[in-house]
């Protein structure tokens, strides 16, 4: 296989969404002659889930010296001896055992290795179900919110992130790779954290391989996060994503309307150095577990609420949808992350804090089995937002459940159009809401629904990244 190095400081085991995309494309390429060579970090800190690992494909090489904190952190989950461990323990697939903690330390204590390994083939049973809330390794605030004052905290006002401080390292690590692997042929950077953009830079001003920046989130020309930011921080930020896209032989965008602002953002750029890859569905990655079921008809939430993204509308609309007839024993609404204070206490004005319930957060690979116990899929994005569409968008559209989108984003109502049992209604609009709500209580429970996902399947996505890295590297030649 053709081999090329991988920048993505979010890798499983963490179970930020940033992890996503990175291990949705690491299982298609290497069957489709490419290897990943992948650099990721792993703080104290992070949410993390050792089990996640054993979705990586072991053809995949995984180093994690992304920053001094990576490999003590994940000797520290594992139970590993001290010493250089580069490579991706991986879990045999099937297995039934999540390592985190305790449990982690005492069962890799059992088969413990010499202090410099390269793998550890982990073949664990277990009878035991799996817990849904990811092993995490208590360890404090990371430093940078030890040393800066809350107040200044504001991700507006920090240009690159609390990434910044590791890019020394993080580019010596990945010289360090590129001269242990000299067959790596390009460099492709995940990003955000946008720091990690500026290493590929690094990299390719030094070796002059190839490099292709994933901008999985949009950075200088943001509408959401550009007014929020000081005059002289956005000079900055354009300044260095400019260079950032300079380096690059080409770079990916993952929504229609990132893509069109990028090239208006920078008119001097050949709009051809842009192209789109979606964010997109591994249907066998969600496959696996099981899930107890709900005993209502049941509204799903996925993740987190934020200081942008509020279940307030979602509140107001089932309030309505009981006024509209829908008795309150017959529904119930479930997310896996915090509401939000004041959406709870919207909904207990309202009468109805009972039916808003949480359930501990879902491993990624189980949220399939998780959507297939409930009745409709709700997907709440970020006001003015027209920018970005949430990966669990694409999940949701994927496990083939009814979908009730809040969001003023035009590209994902197109996405939607035409979708049975899909509609996408404004944040205003609670009526709507609430009527979509009633009628999916009336046509019944666990409807699942035929979708087209064409172009939006991990093995299209992986196919066209194969395309992008024989393009840049055809045109290195």
């Amino acid at each position: 296989m053709r081999q090329f190095l991988y920048i993505t400081p979010y890798f499983p085991p963490q179970t930020q969404v940033g992890a996503l995309r990175p291990l949705k494309l690491v299982r298609q390429l290497p069957a489709l002659g490419w290897q990943p060579i992948v650099l990721c970090d792993l703080w104290p800190t992070d949410a993390m889930q050792a089990q996640a690992e054993q979705w990586v494909p072991p053809q995949v090489v995984v180093i994690r010296d992304y920053s001094h904190r990576a490999q003590k952190t994940w000797q520290k989950l594992h139970g590993t001896a001290q010493g250089t461990v580069t490579e991706q323990v991986v879990l045999s697939q099937g297995s039934n055992c999540l390592l985190g903690g305790s449990q982690a330390r005492d069962f890799a204590s059992r088969l413990a290795a010499p202090a410099k390994i390269k793998s550890i083939d982990l073949n664990c049973h277990s009878s035991q179900p799996l817990t849904p809330t990811p092993a995490t390794i208590a360890k404090g605030k990371p430093l940078h919110e030890r040393l800066i004052p809350a107040w200044l905290q504001n991700p507006e006002l920090v240009p690159l992130g609390e990434h910044s401080p590791d890019m020394p390292w993080a580019y010596r690590a990945a010289k360090k790779i590129i001269k242990d692997y000299p067959a790596i042929e390009a460099i492709v950077v995940n990003a955000d954290p946008f720091a990690a953009s500026i290493v590929g830079g690094w990299l390719h001003q030094k070796t002059k391989l190839p490099l292709i920046q994933d901008f999985r989130d949009i950075w200088a020309p943001c509408k959401l996060r550009r007014p929020r930011r000081p005059a002289a921080w956005r000079a900055l930020e354009d300044r260095l994503e400019r260079y950032c896209i300079d380096q690059a032989a080409h770079v990916v965008i993952n929504t229609q309307t990132s893509l069109d602002d990028y090239r208006a953002f920078y008119p001097q750029v050949t709009a051809e150095k842009f192209s789109l890859l979606r964010n997109f569905f591994d249907a066998d990655l969600v496959s696996h577990g099981q899930h107890r079921g709900f005993a209502k008809f049941t509204l799903l939430h996925l993740g987190n609420f934020s200081r942008f993204r509020l279940a307030d509308p979602l509140v107001k609309a089932v309030a309505r949808a009981l006024e509209l007839g829908i008795a309150k024993e017959e529904i119930g609404v479930v997310s896996t992350g915090d509401y939000g204070r004041g959406a709870l206490d919207l909904a207990k004005q309202l009468g109805i804090a009972d039916l808003f319930t949480t359930e501990a957060a879902v491993p990624y690979h189980q949220i399939g089995a998780t959507c297939a116990a409930a009745d409709l899929l709700v997907y709440i994005a970020e006001p003015n937002a027209d920018q970005r569409i949430a990966s669990k968008f694409y999940d949701y559209l994927g496990c083939g459940r009814p979908i009730l989108a809040i969001s003023d984003n035009p590209e994902s109502a197109q996405l939607l159009a035409n979708l049975p049992a899909a509609a996408q209604l404004a944040f205003a609009d609670v009526e709507g809401m609430a009527q979509f709500i009633v009628a999916q209580v009336r046509s019944g429970r666990q409807r699942t629904l035929p979708r087209n996902l064409d172009g939006l399947t991990a093995l299209q996505a992986g196919q066209r990244y194969a395309q992008l890295l024989d393009q840049v590297t055809t045109q290195r030649r």
